[in-house]
């Protein structure tokens, strides 16, 4: 599916999360939802080098 903003176009990107079933959390118009934990831990994303009005710093 093509996107686009501001006259950019862009392709989505989807990150696939396994996880498992987890406990009852609580209902919810009177049926019961249940908690969802990942099977793997997140990768730990770079730090981004930015720059707003001439001051350099990461996020």
């Amino acid at each position: 599916m093509k996107l686009s903003y501001r006259g950019r176009s862009y392709e989505p990107h989807h990150d696939n999360v396994e996880t498992t079933q987890g406990e009852i959390g609580g209902h919810y118009r009177g049926l019961p939802w249940r908690v969802h934990h990942h099977k793997q831990q997140s990768r730990k994303q770079d730090a981004h080098k930015l720059t707003y009005r001439g001051v350099h710093y990461t996020h």
